[in-house]
């Protein structure tokens, strides 16, 4: 009898095991489905930006597919058969214009906005904080069922949430930035901003990046992740800033943290970057709004400059005629920098860039100005790009271009980064000049990463300078991702031979150490 009831016990438990497992199983493989869309490698996203109103408006097949025959006839130059379709067919949406468009191209991906510019949530959810405040404005509703057809039709999705900037959290004014009579403070372009500080606004954006993971977005990708523009400037400012930590670190914690509590969620974390981040290192205007590359690269898994040539007006960084009109020169430059300065960290996020699909200053951006940067792009390796056009009009022309260019080769593992003077003896120069100006960010970046400490503020801490007073380059000599470069070295004192050993990080050569004969 004993054994009996034994028998039936190590069934039952075997029953329940089986099913747990199963469940396990199951739960598993609706996490993938709901989450990150295996079809496209995030690492090659080429992705268009959708405004949450042009998501919200009809996605049928039928139209997408007769917008992306219409776009298969102009890539033919079958332009009479294009034109009859398309006077044929009847209305078609924006969104569905969108979706055709990346169907018959390279394109891949789409970023749409959760949380828009004003603070609006635009998709449903459970979560307490956003019924609290009541933001959700009922555009999406039907969210669930648009990222089950991009899915279908292999498209990754990317969640748009803009953080700090919003006008409706702002009306709960203990979250605000506000006067101290109560009123509250508003930016050159007439937006309120919340606390970045008051850590109910840092969870109640965490929660609307959650449902966008629940709702199956591959990533979420967090905008206007910063402070005001000059906010230091204003006299409001001192109540907010003094005794808090400085801004970029604040921004930090706030990105390590929806990183922390997202993770279960197999979601991609990205944020969104001023382009000036990746030139300017300790810079005021960088530390003002809290976006200090080194306290943003190693929190997220994609960091994302905004390298519209049209921003850099004023600036002479890249070019000395205008910006807008050189969009080659300055994606150029803008990449470089940001690869100089994102392999100086062995945790880092991989870069991809937002690009310039709009018009600006008198200036018709058209298929060669979207050429232009993504040439750049391709010079380095580089094959994921986001466009931006707030319109969402995104002519097919502008695209059609890409379709022949070819994909600079990456598969090799020392690829050398063709960036000015990057090459082992000028990066001796620059180390070595580096040392004699006392410049401890630009022999941070040029420092292997296992010859010193992974935090800019621990090195820069116990830094110690060359006692150098001149030196003269000999000689040099390099492998495929070695190299050794020979120089004479004078000292106050003493007049020395030295031999500097370099390697190739990250395609950027790196000082890995020296001898002194």
């Amino acid at each position: 009898m004993l054994n009996n009831k034994k028998k039936t016990y190590n069934t039952i438990f075997s029953i329940i095991t089986a099913l747990l497992i199963l469940f396990c199983f199951i739960g598993i493989n609706i996490l993938k489905v709901k989450g990150y869309n295996e079809s496209v490698n995030s690492d090659n996203v080429k992705a268009l930006y959708v405004r949450a109103d042009t998501a919200a408006l009809r996605l049928e097949d039928k139209y997408v597919q007769i917008y992306k025959q219409y776009i298969e006839y102009l890539k033919e130059e079958e332009y009479e058969k294009a034109n009859m379709l398309i006077t044929d067919s009847g209305h078609i949406s924006a969104f569905e214009k969108i979706i055709g468009l990346i169907l018959a191209t390279e394109l891949n991906g789409v970023v749409i906005n959760v949380k828009d510019d004003a603070g609006n949530v635009t998709i449903p959810s459970q979560s307490e904080y956003i019924k609290e405040i009541e933001s959700y404005n009922g555009q999406l509703y039907d969210i669930d069922t648009k990222i089950e057809k991009l899915k279908n039709y292999g498209i990754y999705t990317i969640a748009r949430v803009v953080v700090f900037k919003d006008d409706i959290l702002s009306e709960k004014k203990e979250h605000s930035i506000k006067y101290d009579n109560g009123e509250l403070w508003r930016d050159y372009s007439n937006f309120a901003w919340v606390n970045p500080y008051d850590e109910y606004v840092q969870q109640y954006n965490i929660e609307v990046a959650k449902q966008a993971a629940v709702t199956g977005f591959d990533e979420i990708q967090f905008d206007y992740v910063r402070f005001p523009e000059k906010f230091s400037q204003y006299e409001i400012s001192k109540s907010y800033l003094e005794e808090n930590i400085r801004q970029d670190e604040l921004i930090r914690l706030f990105l390590k943290t929806a990183y922390s509590q997202l993770n279960p969620y197999n979601v991609k974390i990205s944020a969104d970057v001023f382009g000036c981040v990746a030139h300017l290192w300790d810079d005021p205007l960088n530390i003002d709004i809290g976006q200090i590359w080194y306290n943003l690269t190693q929190e997220v898994d994609y960091i994302s400059p905004m390298v519209y040539p049209s921003h850099y007006r004023g600036t002479n960084w890249y070019t000395y005629s205008d910006p807008n009109k050189h969009p080659y020169e300055v994606v150029k430059g803008a990449i470089e920098d940001s690869l100089l300065i994102n392999s100086a960290f062995k945790d880092r996020a991989k870069i991809r860039f937002w690009l310039q699909d709009f018009s600006m200053y008198e200036y018709e951006y058209g298929p060669m100005q979207i050429l232009d940067q993504v040439k750049a792009l391709h010079e380095k390796g580089i094959d994921t790009y986001m466009f931006w056009n707030n319109k969402n009009i995104y002519e097919p022309d502008n695209y059609l271009i890409l379709e022949s260019r070819t994909v600079a080769d990456i598969s090799n593992r020392y690829h050398v980064h063709q960036i000015s003077r990057n090459n082992p003896v000028d990066a001796v120069k620059r180390y070595i000049d580096a040392n004699i100006s006392k410049n401890p960010y630009e022999i941070f970046i040029l420092t292997a990463i296992n010859n010193r400490g992974g935090e800019y503020k621990d090195f820069i801490a116990n830094i110690k300078y060359l006692d150098i007073k001149s030196y003269e380059i000999t000689d040099s000599r390099s492998s495929f991702n070695t190299a050794q470069v020979f120089l004479n070295v004078k000292t106050d004192t003493v007049s020395e031979k030295w031999v500097v050993f370099l390697i190739l990080e990250q395609g950027i050569w790196k000082i890995n150490g020296y001898y002194v004969n």
